[in-house]
């Protein structure tokens, strides 16, 4: 058992890196004096490093909160099920504009999402107190609030993605 970091760039190589323990050294050592903004899931070792460093900005991952939602579908939640479909409504955003230009991705972006972003943040608040913290819906929830602020920041630059699925760079946006 351990932890198997993945580094790459958008459209470029793919490091894999095994670490038994999953530790921050590795995270520190493979990114050496680099500054600039990374996309990764909820990791605590990740919250270190950018607050540790100066120049780097994290970004939330939207695969990885949609997950959450999916396994509280898959045991039978219908209120999950909302949160997958506006999901599906950012994810068809990201599919417009992934042949267009950065401006243009920007503003449809900008004119479209935010509103989403914040109907889901306000749903999820409403049912924070609702359901049990370790129930499915309950984890998701919490994840998804606690990712809230770094899910949006892939709205501040048209070279930023929505999400960290290798899959994605093989749609052939331009990324940084």
């Amino acid at each position: 058992k351990g932890c198997l970091w993945l580094f790459g760039v958008p459209g470029g190589d793919v490091m894999l890196v095994f670490d038994p323990r999953g530790s921050y050294k590795v995270l520190d050592e493979q990114l050496g004096g680099f500054a600039g903004a990374f996309q990764s899931d909820a990791y605590e070792v990740y919250e270190v490093l950018s607050k540790s460093r100066p120049g780097i900005k994290r970004l939330g991952c939207a695969a990885h909160a949609r997950r959450k939602y999916y396994e509280a579908a898959l045991e039978g939640n219908q209120q999950a099920i909302w949160f997958i479909g506006r999901f599906r409504e950012l994810y068809r955003i990201e599919d417009q504009v992934g042949q267009v230009g950065p401006e243009e991705r920007q503003a449809i972006r900008q004119a479209r999402a935010p509103q989403i972003w914040a109907e889901m943040k306000t749903r999820a608040e409403e049912l924070k107190a609702a359901f049990l913290p370790k129930s499915s819906l309950g984890k998701a929830v919490n994840y998804f609030l606690k990712e809230y602020q770094v899910l949006l920041v892939y709205l501040e630059s048209p070279q930023f993605q929505i999400d960290n699925n290798i899959a994605y760079a093989a749609r052939g946006i331009n990324q940084i």
